[in-house]
């Protein structure tokens, strides 16, 4: 017999929406950081203070959000009682 209960438990593994969004904002930052420290070796922004100053902010908004990150994957493994850790490094 099928079960018919809309509401029934199952598992998810991976990101939830929010931590989707934290995942493209990193690697957003990634790229960020990588452009504005090639711009500041390029002939017409050399020294820009734009793009350096860009790149000194950049990692420490990266680094903030991996470590928003990692408190969020700890929170959600202890409302949900699942180890996400694992689940993130082995994929069970």
């Amino acid at each position: 017999m099928i079960s018919t209960n809309i509401s029934a438990h199952y598992e998810i593994y991976g990101h939830n929406q929010l931590g989707q969004h934290a995942i493209y904002v990193m690697w957003l930052l990634i790229i960020l950081l990588t452009l504005t420290g090639w711009l500041k070796y390029t002939d017409q922004y050399w020294s820009a203070d734009w793009s350096v100053d860009m790149h000194e902010m950049l990692p420490d908004a990266l680094l903030g959000m991996v470590v928003l990150q990692l408190l969020a994957v700890v929170l959600m493994s202890k409302l949900q009682g699942s180890n996400l850790i694992r689940a993130m490094m082995g994929g069970k």
